[in-house]
Formats: structure tokens, sequence, C-alpha cells
């Protein structure tokens, strides 16, 4: 079988945060129109994909009216003026309850204010629609009650399967969600969209529930690989673009049980960057399960710290709870050992890539599985978790930037993603820019 026969371009001709933002400033559509489109696709949406945990239609409209206001008196915020946007339950948006998906925090009021990194889209004009679904305290790889944005039956993927569901079906053109081992770029993968991860800190954590101080990282997600840039510019202090050097792809023991689609996804894209990649071997499954060792730890801190735990031991979610409990068991002996293992993963990492290497790799091993049927223990979510997280769970910890690019459709019409990583920003933001033009990857 073919590269051509196992990865198809998938066309979309919808319209991301670039095309609208010339649209807007050309006055061929209004920030009110597209507000309306998306408030109207995620209702007519909630009985299938049901991606939004809390919409704001009169807050999301008023907001419009007041950048298409702004826009017609010739005040421009830059290119989010009058983007509507969808921001992970996560995240704290004044107005909308904040109860990260759990039922520990169900009937909260409320927020106050908004987090830091939503104040910082609303003074670039971006227009806040709601707040998208998570998994419960975005500690798990699905998200429980949202479909998937084409494919009935199978994962969207998580924690941040809300926000990746709400921009593949056009209910936003631009969504926030949470990255700690791979929860904006496994959703963006198995959805077919794209899913940017800054260094750990990059994008300020204000406001934001966390999993693990050392590991999380806000992220962004839009449908086309050229929005990447244009919103990671909006939002962080992100360099010039620099050129790209040597590409590396892994060797093949570290790509045992990988679809064929996606073994020719990471191909192509690491044709895209530079031709002939050099191979390599990283031991990402060990990486990952020391990673898993330290987010549970340090979410137990997070949720003592809080006050939610032990407290409300028995109104977390079965497999919340079952982490936690399994975080009270953990030597700290072994937690330090897991932070020095990853240290040591990192110096190597940094020396294979050097300042403008690029490493291409899965995202996820294979295309969008099906629901896990839960067994009472547990043990089918473990398996998934650590199948889905192999390959993005290092990289939070190795202080790289990271994307997930949509590379197309495999045979069965699920979308295909794949992982670029560099451990400078300026470089992913480069290489970003050259898969922006290419055939394939620009779009789903």
């Amino acid at each position: 079988m073919t590269k051509a026969d196992e990865v198809t371009p998938a066309a979309d001709d919808r319209i991301g945060p670039r095309e609208a933002a010339a649209a807007l400033r050309e006055r061929r559509v209004s920030s009110r129109e597209l507000t309306v489109a998306c408030l109207r696709c995620a209702e007519e949406t909630a009985t299938t994909v049901d991606a939004f945990a809390c919409l704001d239609p009169a807050g999301a409209i008023a907001a419009a009216v007041r950048a298409d206001v702004e826009l017609a008196a010739g005040k421009d915020r830059g290119s989010l003026h009058g983007i509507p946007v969808a921001v992970k339950e996560l995240i704290a948006v004044a107005g909308l309850p904040l109860t990260a998906g759990s039922a520990v925090l169900a009937g909260a009021p409320p927020s106050v204010r908004d987090a830091a990194v939503v104040a910082d889209l609303r003074r670039a004009g971006a227009v806040v629609v709601g707040t998208t679904r998570t998994h419960p305290f975005a500690m798990g790889v699905t998200t429980p009650g949202v479909g998937h944005p084409s494919l009935p039956g199978a994962t969207s993927g998580g924690s941040s399967g809300g926000s990746a569901a709400a921009v593949a079906i056009g209910a936003c053109l631009l969504a926030l969600g949470t990255d700690t081992a791979g929860s904006v770029r496994i959703p963006a993968a198995l959805c077919g969209v794209a899913g940017l991860v800054p260094p750990h800190g990059s994008l300020s954590r204000e406001g934001v529930i966390p999993v693990s101080r050392s590991l999380d990282a806000v992220g962004v997600l839009a449908a086309e690989v050229a929005d990447l840039p244009v919103v990671w510019r909006a939002l962080a202090a992100v360099p010039t673009a620099a050129a790209v050097g040597k590409a590396f792809v892994l060797g093949e023991d570290e790509l045992t049980g990988v679809a064929p689609a996606v073994r020719c996804g990471v191909d192509a894209v690491a044709d895209r960057l530079g031709g002939v990649a050099d191979r390599v071997g990283l031991d990402l499954r060990g990486a990952a399960r020391y990673a898993a060792r330290l987010v549970v730890a340090e979410a137990l801190d997070a949720h003592r710290d809080r006050g939610w735990w032990p407290v409300h031991r028995y109104r977390y979610e079965p497999d919340i709870r079952r982490q936690l409990e399994l975080a009270e068991r953990l030597d700290p002996d072994d937690v330090g050992a897991a932070r020095d293992a990853l240290a040591r993963l990192a110096a190597r990492l940094v020396e294979l890539l050097g300042e403008d290497g690029i490493l291409v790799l899965p995202t996820t091993p294979t295309t969008a599985p099906a629901l896990p049927v839960e067994d009472e223990d547990g043990a089918e979510s473990r398996r998934l978790a650590g199948e889905l997280t192999r390959f993005t769970a290092p990289f939070n910890a190795l202080g790289a930037a990271s994307a997930s690019v949509p590379v197309g459709l495999d045979e069965a019409a699920r979308p295909v993603g794949v992982q670029v990583v560099a451990m400078n920003e300026a470089v992913l933001l480069g290489a970003l820019e050259i898969l922006a033009t290419e055939p394939g990857v620009s779009r789903r």
C-alpha cells in the first residue's frame, strides 16, 4: 500500500482565525455574524458532539458587537480582534462556572475574574463564546460526554477533547486547552485539528486549576496549522521564526505498534521539513512512565493544597479517586527518581536537537480508538492512557515546545496527527510556517 493510499488529504473549507481576520477587515463578514454562526453550531450539535460545558450567548454577542464597532472606528486590536474563541472549563472565565468537569466542584459559584490568558484574549479583541468540556480535573485521555466530531463511537481524546471537538465542528475558530501529558496534542490528533503547546510557563497559568505544577502548560487549538503561529504571536512573546535545522525521527524500536498511516504521516512531515531525517533512539516509553508518576504525585499535592482531598474523596469520579489514592502510596524516593530520569532525557534531547533541530514523531500511535468500555478497576482506562500518552507525556517535562499537526485521513477516514518538537520556540514557529504552506498539512 502506498503513502497516498494510507494517508489522503481531507478537504475542509472552514474559515480559521487567519482568514477570518482578513475577512473582518475587508468587511466581508462581521464578528457578530461569525459569533452567531458558532453559537448556532454549538447548539445544533449539543445532542451529538456536546463539546461545551457552558455557552454565553448574550456575553458573546455583546462582545462581538463591540469588536465590530471598534473595527469600524479604526481601532484594531490585532489578529484576534473579533474572533470567536472557546475556553477549556479548567480555565477561569468571569461569570461562568469553573467546575473542571468534576462533581467535586459542581455547584461552585461563577468565576469572579478571568484567568490571565483569558484576559489576554479579551485585550486582543477575541470573543469568548463559552467553556468546553474536559475530563474531570484534566486527569485523563478521554472527555466524558463529548462525541467525536466525525466518527460515531470513537473517542475525541482528552483531556481537552471539548476544545478540539468545538474547533473541528466550527463552534469556535480557536480554543484554549491545557496540556500536562498530551491533553492538547492528543485530542488535536484524534479530531483532525492543530494543537500547540508552548514550553512550560510560556503562557500564564494564573486562574487555571492545576494538575502538575512542573508539567502543566496552556495551549491552543485551531483548525489549520497556519493559524497556530498567528495565535501564538498574539498571546506570547514569541521571537521571529528561526530557520529549521536537521530533522530527526525515531528509530524502528521506538515505533513498535504505530499504525502504518501514522508512520507515513511522520515521514511526510519530516520530508517537508528538510528531506531525509536522521533516525534516533529515545526511551520515550520509559519517560512516559516517569512522567505519569510525577503527574499523580503533583496532582495529589494540588488537591490537598486546595482542600479538596481527602475531604471530598467520595465525590471524586472513580478514575480520579484511584489516581489520587495511588499517589498517596508512592514512595517519595520513586518520585525523585522520576525527576532525575526525566532530567537525563532532557539533557539528551538538548544535546540531540541543539538550537535548531526538530524531532518529528507520532502524536498518538493510532488514529481515534473506540470509546473505552469501563471495567470496575479502571484497567481499560489505564491501558488507553498509556497508549495515547506514549509519545506526548515526556515533552512536558523536557522544556520543549511541541505541536500536533493534521496530515489528512487514513483509509478508514480517521484523522492522522503528527507531532513536531523543538527545544527552541522560534524553531518550532519556523517549522509550523513551513508546514502551513504545504498541501495536505495546512488544512485537515
